[in-house]
């Protein structure tokens, strides 16, 4: 496979593999390296390839991680600002990319917390706070009792679905019954529910089939 040709958009390339990758002695196909941006965060990342640029005579070279980008080993910069160079994972940092696998694990609602081990050091934990306490997250027709101010309670059958914005019936009730009523709310009650079969339910970060 030769050296693969410049994309139209100057993103560099669509494959990034040379016939000979593990001839770089530093960045080997497949190991991991801490990258650092410019505003000073870390990133842990794979190398895919590695590949050698002729640019006015000066030989340099880009590095292409498993995310899509590239890091380019030119001459010093006069840029105080930029970025040390990548550097390799250490063995003793393997834990960050454990971290971050489970983390991902968290977002795509496989998990609600997690925790490693960090030998004798103590445990890394990750945990998602919901800042409700309701238990009324999931799909489907409440109902309720609503209690007023200076005026009778009110009971009646809702449909509720979770949203970002009122993750919980309650939560729901309490911000949109204001808009319908002169009385101040100072009550919800939920009375029964029949939950939607196939209906969604808030958990961690993102909704799941309930």
């Amino acid at each position: 496979m030769g050296t693969p040709a410049p994309c139209r958009n100057g993103s560099e390339v669509d494959s990034p593999f040379l016939e000979s990758p593990q001839d770089d002695p530093v960045y080997v196909v497949g190991n991991k390296f801490v990258v650092y941006g410019r505003d000073g965060s870390l990133s842990v990342r794979t190398c895919m390839g590695v590949r050698q640029v002729d640019r006015s005579g000066n030989p340099n070279r880009i590095v292409y991680w498993d995310d899509g980008s590239y890091w380019e080993d030119s001459a010093p910069s006069k840029d105080r600002h930029a970025p040390a160079a990548p550097r390799p994972l250490q063995e003793n940092e393997l834990w960050i990319t454990e971290a971050i696998t489970q983390f991902q694990q968290m977002l795509a609602g496989q998990r609600t917390d997690f925790r490693l081990q960090l030998g004798g050091y103590g445990d890394f934990v990750g945990k998602f706070v919901s800042n409700t306490t309701s238990q009324f997250t999931a799909e489907g027709l409440y109902t309720l009792r609503l209690s007023f101010e200076g005026k009778d309670a009110v009971e009646g059958r809702v449909k509720f679905k979770p949203t970002e914005e009122y993750p919980d019936i309650i939560s729901r009730t309490m911000g949109e019954t204001p808009k319908h009523y002169d009385h101040k709310l100072v009550k919800v009650e939920v009375l029964d529910c029949n939950l939607a079969s196939r209906g969604k339910r808030w958990r961690g970060v993102f909704y799941i089939p309930a």
